[in-house]
């Protein structure tokens, strides 16, 4: 009885960041049932926003996943978002294509957040965290990517924040939020810990500004820019929908 291909899950953190002026590691691991899934060979190519291919190439598989190193440095590539990376990859027999959006850019965006700054406000995260743990990174990696997320959901384009530090407060915020939430497992005062840094964070994003470069120039804007727009629905009165009307 014939059944339908499987579904795998491929692991991408929004979308690619192609850094100009050097070449770019790219990967891709696939994953079923929790583990991943090695291909058995496996083509990488890059697009323009335009539609026209950059280059293409022959995946490494190694370690059960794929990766492929750029061989252009893009310097002569125009900036700007809508480019794809597209991933023709080979798994137990049969060929599948993974899209991932691209962007090329001047830099990348970093976070600014080291577990340092959480033991400033809690030292006993030192002590909580499991032993199979050596850090909190990935609580730190894991908020940083829905932050990102988040940012580009609100209008902006995360590579062109100039100034990360702003981002800092609303990212210890997160993480915080995430270790005490993973941890409370009916700890009341963990709970309340993470109940209290989740209000933390949503206000410090409602309020939250950046340094900008709206032209991509590496200049930055006169004018910081809110991570959260105020949208303006109507002034002045209000559409009376019976009638389909404007009354004051």
């Amino acid at each position: 009885m014939p059944t339908s291909d499987p579904l795998y899950s491929a692991a991408f953190a929004g979308p690619e960041l192609l850094q100009q002026g050097r070449t770019n590691a790219l990967v891709c691991k696939l994953y079923r049932d929790g583990s991943l899934v090695a291909p058995s060979a496996g083509t990488c190519s890059v697009y323009r926003a335009d539609g026209s291919l950059v280059e293409t190439g022959t995946a490494t598989i190694a370690n059960s996943y794929a990766s492929y190193t750029t061989t252009s440095t893009f310097s002569t590539e125009s900036r700007g978002e809508g480019w794809r990376i597209v991933w023709a990859l080979t798994v137990a027999g049969i060929s599948s294509t993974f899209d991932r959006q691209a962007a090329l850019c001047r830099r990348r965006l970093f976070p600014v957040v080291t577990d340092a700054d959480l033991l400033l406000r809690h030292s006993d995260l030192t002590d909580l965290r499991p032993s199979a743990l050596t850090s909190y990174q990935s609580y730190i990696d894991l908020c940083w990517e829905e932050l990102v997320h988040d940012i580009r959901q609100k209008g902006s384009i995360p590579h062109l924040v100039m100034g990360p530090e702003d981002l800092k407060f609303v990212l210890v915020y997160r993480v915080l939020q995430a270790i005490y939430n993973d941890f409370a497992q009916g700890n009341p005062t963990w709970a309340q810990r993470a109940a209290d840094y989740a209000a933390r964070a949503k206000d410090a994003f409602s309020g939250l500004s950046f340094v900008y470069d709206t032209t991509d120039t590496g200049t930055a804007d006169t004018k910081r820019r809110a991570a959260s727009p105020v949208t303006f629905l109507a002034s002045g009165g209000e559409w009376d929908w019976p009638s389909i009307g404007y009354r004051r």
